[in-house]
């Protein structure tokens, strides 16, 4: 059991949210039930206060082991008070053509949305309160890898990102009419500001960094040849006001400058990293980030220009969060 679910844990928390504790409560709520698939958030975890009573309620994808890495539903939990722990809340039925990437978002007016990608490339827009469908997005016909909101495009608006292998396109999260259709795409996208401008970039794990202003497509650096890694987060690890790109590759976290162009430091772990997220996880009150890998953690704090990186072989951290 402890193995079972040291590998639960880490492969939850390589989906969309990379929190620790969400994952050992999805693992604890779908563990006494029937008939729920397997592979609990590999097509996304994420969590968010969807009825304002102040507990997050988290959505995920699941699957079974005959279409791997798809699921064949999405499920929503909820926080019971009294018995202090998540319960299931609705699980929707089985999909065809199957699910390939699951988030809850946050929309504007629009309020919470889940944003469920099918391998068909489209994406079902669903009211996260009421689980009323809103619409179906026909963004392509390759299968949806990633999805966000954000203001992408730099309007002031929210858009509704949609990312496959080849493509990325968006949509306005109010009126759900496509706005733009950008020929870049990856298994991970993340939207930050990279640059000394104003304007937020679209930064792509395969090397893209993408600037969308309006209809207007900017390829402000093309690492492609190389790609970031295999998981980026944003942060500013200098504290010159601006992102860095964070990324791992193999058993390597390396910071990249977006504005230079140039990798700014590599740190070698020795172990094959699994997931990272960006967290205050040292309660410095400045960022940080923190790495999962086979048999170790690692937290690292970026605080006055350094970033200092701290790994331990010890499992006792994922033992912590067990218990």
């Amino acid at each position: 059991m402890r193995r079972l679910l040291r590998h639960s844990l880490i492969a939850l928390c390589s989906a969309a949210l990379h929190e620790p504790a969400y994952a050992l409560a999805t693992y604890e709520a779908v563990g006494a039930l029937r008939d729920t698939g397997c592979c609990h958030g590999a097509t996304g975890i994420a969590a968010g206060d969807i009825d304002g009573d102040g507990r997050d309620e988290i959505v995920f994808g699941s699957g079974d082991s005959q279409h791997p890495p798809t699921a064949n539903h999405w499920s929503l939990l909820e926080f019971d008070g009294k018995r202090s722990l998540y319960q299931l809340r609705w699980q929707s039925p089985p999909y065809l053509p199957p699910v390939t990437s699951v988030n809850l978002v946050q929309a504007g007016q629009s309020g919470w949305l889940v944003l469920v990608g099918l391998s068909s490339g489209e994406v079902e827009v669903i009211d996260a309160l009421t689980l009323a469908r809103i619409g179906l997005l026909p963004a392509t016909n390759q299968p949806i890898l990633a999805t966000a909101v954000a203001d992408a495009d730099n309007d002031g608006a929210p858009d509704i990102v949609i990312v496959t292998e080849a493509v990325t396109v968006l949509y306005d999260a109010e009126t759900l009419e496509e706005t733009a259709r950008l020929p870049f795409g990856a298994p991970l996208l993340r939207i930050g500001n990279v640059d000394a401008d104003d304007a937020v970039e679209l930064v792509y794990s395969s090397g893209h960094v993408v600037e969308q202003a309006g209809t207007g497509t900017t390829l402000e650096w093309d690492y492609s040849n190389n790609g970031f890694g295999v998981d980026i987060e944003l942060l500013d690890v200098d504290d010159d006001g601006i992102a860095e790109i964070l990324a791992t590759k193999g058993g390597g976290l390396r910071a990249f400058d977006a504005q230079t162009e140039t990798t700014q430091w590599v740190r070698h772990t020795g172990k094959q990293i699994l997931s990272f997220t960006v967290r205050d996880v040292a309660r410095t009150r400045g960022p940080s980030f923190s790495c999962s890998a086979t048999g170790m953690t690692a937290s690292t704090s970026s605080t006055a220009g350094r970033c200092r990186a701290r790994l331990s072989r010890r499992a006792r951290d994922l033992d912590r969060i067990r218990r």
